[in-house]
């Protein structure tokens, strides 16, 4: 009698979602949208927030994502800066 081998699936690592990842991109979008909600309550301290969406951002292009990621990344970019230009001249 032959023992049965039990062969397991391997996971492929190309299809598996990176959750770091996914965590900085919705930081790089959430983030400075938060600094335009907090504005009046706290002041120019809220000018940091899309800096730090985009520093997410930027560490999430580094992390060197598949292409459907990578498509998201600089309309983030787009999104802070708009975020910034707008609390810096319009509120």
């Amino acid at each position: 009698m032959r023992k049965k081998e039990h062969t397991m699936a391997k996971s492929d690592r190309t299809t598996s979602p990176d959750w770091v990842l996914i965590l900085l991109l919705a930081a790089g979008y959430l983030i400075p949208q938060l600094g335009l909600q907090w504005l009046h309550k706290i002041s120019w301290l809220a000018l940091a927030f899309p800096v730090v969406g985009a520093l997410c951002l930027y560490l999430a292009l580094k992390r060197d994502p598949q292409p459907m990621y990578k498509r998201l990344i600089p309309w983030g970019f787009v999104l802070a800066a708009g975020v910034l230009v707008g609390m810096l001249f319009f509120a």
